[in-house]
């Protein structure tokens, strides 16, 4: 039974609403239903088919296939009917805004013009005391105006709200068309979803032509993106009008925000010759910590932990770190925090160069693949940093093979991967002056990244004279 659609939407409440809602569909049966209470009971206590076709039709034979036959089918369609009758339910009582909104429909119908006025302008006080301005704001004062045109017709008194009425729907649906612009650049990947340059360049102007009429901080913001998308806006001026105002914006809105402001700095990163890119994404991780913009069913993801952490190590934010990983690692999810934890205090005993206690954090195998690369890649590093040439070459060689071999590894992880072993395989090799320098003009072409400033140092050690390229101690932080 478990596979059954009635199965999965019981497994869907809490216990909480389970209790509710065994006492609110006993209220709810009529007398001939009681065997659908009889069906869910058995559900509850997870019976086998065959004693729960006995238990509902004690008369019958069991059938070959008892779930698919047309009588069971019946009820529990009936059931799966009650159980969507009663999430649906469960989401408007919390929805105050919904009950709102059915709420002056509902007066609408009934000859009580005074009440439903009262009713009405309470609403919008409501409304209006939160701070949001998005999208969805927008479209419910658009359909409370759609209500109060109604009404006036209704009672045939003149209504002066057909000017109102039209501007409040363009000014929903310009929210909505940069909503799912938004979420469009956010869920496809960094630039991988395109508008042709005149619509982009045509919502820019009814942005701008909306904020020449008011003040929203929401539609700034969004202007200041798109321009960020053209290629003609700053990054830190973005960064500053978003800390003020995106809580003008809903909570999934400001996610979706705060993934397309991320990912133009993470490019930044990675392409930057100075720091300034890598503190700013830093500086974002962490806000987007605080307002947990980073959280997602209440935990944060692993892999977007220890790119924070990896970030902010980048940035030589040591103290930081430290106290991000021991204040922050209890919101990985709980199967992978105690490997998560072992991983980063692995990556900022490297980065401090703590060699016993890193060797100490990333000798054991972690279950966790990608961990396992970069633990194993940065282990040679700590060997290299200890004397060892030669006799890291079969380590390797090794280390590229298993990479290699493991195809749940994306490609461009893979990638990554194999180059740094290549490049390591050149300075384990380096012979002369000549080595050194096709090492270091190889670095150049690489992305930014912690690996890399530790590739320049070490190259540096070798051959000071290279140091008239060696970026300044900001440039690599």
């Amino acid at each position: 039974m478990q596979a059954r659609k009635v199965v999965t939407l019981y497994e869907s409440l809490t216990n909480k609403e389970r209790n509710h809602f065994e006492r609110w569909l006993t209220s709810e049966l009529t007398a001939s239903m009681q065997s659908v209470g009889i069906l869910y009971r058995h559900i509850v206590a997870e019976s086998n088919p065959e004693d729960t076709w006995s238990a509902l039709f004690p008369d019958a034979p069991i059938p070959e296939k008892p779930l698919s036959h047309a009588s069971f089918r019946r009820l529990e369609n009936h059931l799966t009917h009650y159980f969507e009758e009663f999430i649906s339910i469960q989401a408007f009582r919390k929805d105050q805004t919904s009950r709102d909104l059915y709420l002056i429909r509902g007066l609408n119908d009934r000859k009580s013009p005074e009440l439903f006025h009262a009713e009405l302008n309470k609403v919008h006080r409501r409304i209006e005391s939160q701070p949001v301005r998005d999208a969805f704001y927008h479209r419910v004062k658009f359909e409370l105006l759609n209500e109060e045109k109604a009404h006036a017709i209704r009672h045939q008194r003149s209504s002066r709200l057909i000017e109102t009425y039209h501007d409040q729907f363009d000014l929903f649906w310009l929210h909505e068309k940069l909503r799912m612009l938004l979420v469009a650049w956010g869920e496809s990947g960094f630039h991988a979803y395109t508008l042709p340059s005149y619509e982009l360049k045509d919502l820019l102007a009814q942005v701008e032509s909306r904020l020449e009429k008011e003040d929203s901080p929401l539609l700034d913001i969004y202007a200041h993106m798109i321009r960020l998308y053209q290629g003609i806006e700053d990054i830190p001026g973005l960064l500053k009008l978003f800390k003020d105002n995106s809580h003008l914006a809903g909570l999934e809105e400001r996610k979706n925000m705060f993934i397309y402001l991320s990912n133009h700095l993470i490019k930044a990163h990675n392409q930057a010759e100075s720091g300034s890119a890598s503190s700013l994404l830093f500086e974002v991780y962490i806000w987007g910590i605080q307002q947990k913009l980073v959280f997602f069913g209440g935990y944060i993801p692993s892999k977007m932990f220890s790119n924070i952490v990896a970030t902010g190590l980048h940035t030589e934010a040591f103290e930081e770190v430290l106290a991000l990983i021991h204040d922050y690692i209890a919101f990985v999810p709980p199967q992978e925090r105690e490997e998560t934890l072992r991983y980063n205090l692995g990556n900022y005993a490297f980065a401090i160069r703590a060699i016993p206690e890193a060797f100490h954090y990333f000798k054991e195998k972690f279950g966790h693949i990608s961990y396992e690369v970069t633990a194993r890649t940065k282990v040679i590093c700590l060997r290299y940093e200890q004397g060892e040439r030669t006799e890291l070459e079969s380590p390797l060689r090794s280390l590229k093979f298993f990479i290699m071999r493991h195809d749940e590894l994306s490609t461009s992880f893979q990638q990554s991967s194999v180059l740094k072993i290549r490049l390591m395989e050149k300075l384990v090799r380096s012979t002369s002056s000549e080595d050194l320098q096709d090492l270091w003009a190889a670095l150049q072409e690489i992305p930014n990244s912690f690996f890399q400033k530790w590739l320049r140092l070490k190259v540096l050690e070798i051959n000071p004279c290279l140091s008239a390229n060696e970026p300044t101690k900001q440039d690599v932080a």
